[in-house]
C-alpha cells in the first residue's frame, strides 16, 4: 500500500475539513467573487509561518470558510502575501500548508486568504 505522498495527505485532510463545515456552515452564494464555493468554519486554528517575514512565528488563529482550495483565516499578525504557512486544528493533529494570497486589515485583526499548497518544496 505504501505511504501517502503530501498531495494525498494535504487532500485528505481538507476533504476532512470541508465535510466538518457543510455539516454546520452555509455555502458562499456568491458566485462572482471567488472561483470556488466556500463553507463557512468558525473553528479555533494554529498558523505557523514557514516562510516570508514572520517565519518561525506562530500564532493562534479562527477559520472563516474553507473550499477544497482555500480557506479564509482571522490572525491578529499581518502575514504578508506570499508566505508559506501551516495551518494546523487546535490539537495539531491534522495539518495542511497553504500560501497567502492576501492579508486585509480588519477591526483589531487581519483577514489572510490562502490556496492551499501540494508543493512541499519551499
Amino acid at each position: 500500500m505504501g505511504i501517502p505522498n503530501c498531495k494525498d495527505k494535504l487532500a485528505t485532510t481538507v476533504e476532512q475539513w470541508v465535510a466538518e463545515a457543510r455539516e454546520s456552515g452555509t455555502q458562499d452564494v456568491y458566485g462572482a467573487k471567488r472561483l470556488h464555493a466556500r463553507t463557512t468554519w468558525y473553528v479555533p486554528l494554529i498558523v505557523r509561518v514557514l516562510s516570508g517575514a514572520r517565519t518561525g512565528e506562530s500564532c493562534y488563529a479562527k477559520g472563516k470558510d474553507v473550499s477544497s482550495f482555500g480557506m479564509a483565516i482571522v490572525v491578529r499578525k499581518d502575514i504578508p502575501a506570499e508566505s508559506i504557512i501551516e495551518v494546523s486544528n487546535e490539537a495539531q493533529t491534522e495539518h495542511a500548508r497553504a500560501r497567502v494570497i492576501h492579508c486585509t486589515p480588519t477591526l483589531g485583526a487581519y483577514i489572510i486568504g490562502v490556496a492551499f499548497d501540494e508543493n512541499p518544496a519551499d
